[in-house]
């Protein structure tokens, strides 16, 4: 996946930075990163780096083809 994935960012902005159409609030903010999954060890794995999640996932589509 791509660094910039799976990130909660914050924007904070006031009227007079949308009348002016840039930010001219000091506290105002654009894109301020609350939180990365991937830096807690969290997110989704698209290559399937987990190979143990990949035999579960498996073992269980081959469960659901037998019922």
């Amino acid at each position: 996946y791509y660094k910039d994935q799976q990130e909660i960012l914050f924007a904070k902005i006031t009227e007079a930075d949308i009348e002016a159409g840039n930010l001219v609030n000091p506290e105002s903010r654009l894109q301020q990163l609350i939180n990365r999954l991937s830096d807690e060890g969290g997110g989704v794995k698209y290559n399937w780096e987990t190979t143990d999640m990949r035999k579960e996932w498996e073992a269980i589509q081959e469960k659901m083809k037998g019922e």
